[in-house]
């Protein structure tokens, strides 16, 4: 499972050059911890809809909406005040705006632009500020134990219901 991870880390380390995100070791790590957390809990939901449906086109029914609906509701491609109230807890449950608030927040902190205008004036207009990476990065574990712990539960199920059948 973190072996995947790693595979995932060669293709974020170019990128991060390539799009020319400020060049320190403190913000490159951030980004990096940020989309490997990311990636493992992606991996969990996986984990967990593979230990719970009997075949692929059954899990691949179910991640699909599993993993697109909070991407798109992660205020990326719809901000977050443009959703309805009612979707509102979607976008609270999405990992992903949980990981591109960090890189946002590790990107805009402390920096200025020739236009005058501050990062931290457009973190604020998110309803962003550096206190949030450390929350951020601790709901992405969370989410991740949990998702782990029930993909456990659910294999031992399944594996219970298999031998049953024997």
């Amino acid at each position: 499972f973190f072996f995947f991870d790693s595979i995932s880390s060669c293709f974020y380390f170019p990128a991060y050059f390539v799009i020319g995100l400020r060049l320190t070791a403190w913000q490159f790590f951030t980004f990096l911890a940020a989309l490997v957390t990311l990636t493992a809990v992606t991996g969990a939901a996986g984990l967990l809809v593979g230990s719970t449906t009997s075949d692929f086109k059954q899990a691949r029914q179910i991640i699909l909406p599993m993993l697109q609906v909070p991407l798109l509701l992660s205020g990326y491609l719809l901000p977050k005040n443009d959703l309805p109230n009612f979707l509102e807890w979607a976008y609270w449950l999405s990992p992903f705006q949980y990981a591109q608030s960090i890189i946002l927040i590790n990107e805009f902190d402390g920096r200025n632009f020739s236009d005058g205008v501050a990062g931290s004036d457009y973190l604020h207009e998110q309803g962003l500020g550096s206190e949030d990476v450390a929350r951020n990065f601790g709901l992405m574990i969370a989410m991740l134990v949990g998702l782990l712990i029930a993909a456990y539960f659910g294999a031992q199920r399944r594996f219970r219901t298999i031998v049953k059948r024997m």
